[in-house]
């Protein structure tokens, strides 16, 4: 069947931590992580995938006693279907996931050696399951779309929702115009409310959304030139979040590049 592909494999991953003073030290030798997953093309326009891949995932997290964590481990399926239209001018894609693997929760206790730095505890059966779509398109041979958009809830055993420092919804939407050797696009970025802890000691950033801009000028065959300018109106916000820290985003910025190609 030619409309039908497998697709199989297996990683061998060995990872080694070495700290200076020798505490800490960690070693995992030949861990094997295999995925597989099928493909099968129903017309020219639309094709359909199974996959499946196993997780082993080393962690920096410590215990209230600073021992290290035994790595995430578990499995993840994920089932789509992909569409090209218009000789490829317009693509578009829609995948949902489920994750079952472990998690690694703030106990909110620090860590005896570091009373910065608070604990963790490793949790088994993690669930995660959500969905992406992606839309890509040329509407003109000077216009061209890029959309995005993504949802995961995830929970503990007991049904409580896990990992809330991350937001549930994630948006974003991209255009961008040619003109003759000029080029200039613009984006939206979209982020769903997040939060970490409960009652006095909950931290929560809500929803936001950044705008970024860019514009580009080919010089020569040789020679292009492009400006960025990233949160333009200079949206304050948290990045990431926990029960001792709070990270900022980036504020507006500038970044001018030039790209020679000899």
């Amino acid at each position: 069947m030619e409309d039908l592909k497998l697709i199989s494999g297996i990683r061998v991953s060995s990872w080694e931590y070495q700290a200076k003073n020798g505490n800490g030290n960690r070693e995992f030798d030949d861990e094997i992580t295999p995925y597989a997953g099928l493909v099968y093309d129903i017309d020219k326009n639309h094709s359909i995938y199974v996959s499946y891949t196993s997780i082993f995932k080393p962690t920096d997290r410590q215990d209230k006693d600073n021992n290290y964590l035994d790595p995430a481990e578990g499995k993840s399926y994920e089932t789509g279907i992909k569409g090209e239209y218009f000789d490829g001018r317009l693509n578009t894609s829609l995948s949902i996931f489920r994750i079952e693997q472990t998690g690694f929760e703030d106990t909110g206790i620090p860590i005896a050696s570091n009373p910065l730095k608070n604990a963790f505890e490793r949790i088994d059966g993690v669930v995660s399951k959500g969905f992406e779509l992606g839309v890509q398109g040329n509407l003109t041979d000077d216009f061209s779309l890029d959309f995005g958009l993504a949802n995961f809830e995830a929970e503990n055993p007991d049904g409580s929702k896990f990992n809330t420092d991350s937001s549930r919804t994630t948006a974003n939407l991209w255009a961008k115009y040619t003109i003759s050797n000029y080029r200039f696009g613009a984006g939206l970025n979209y982020k769903s409310k997040f939060y970490t802890g409960s009652g006095a000691n909950k931290i929560t950033q809500d929803a936001f959304i950044t705008t970024d801009l860019m514009a580009g000028y080919k010089v020569n065959k040789n020679l292009d030139l492009q400006l960025n300018i990233n949160n333009v109106f200079d949206e304050k916000y948290y990045e990431g979040i926990g029960a001792n820290s709070m990270v900022y985003g980036d504020p507006r910025n500038f970044t001018l590049g030039m790209k020679y190609t000899f």
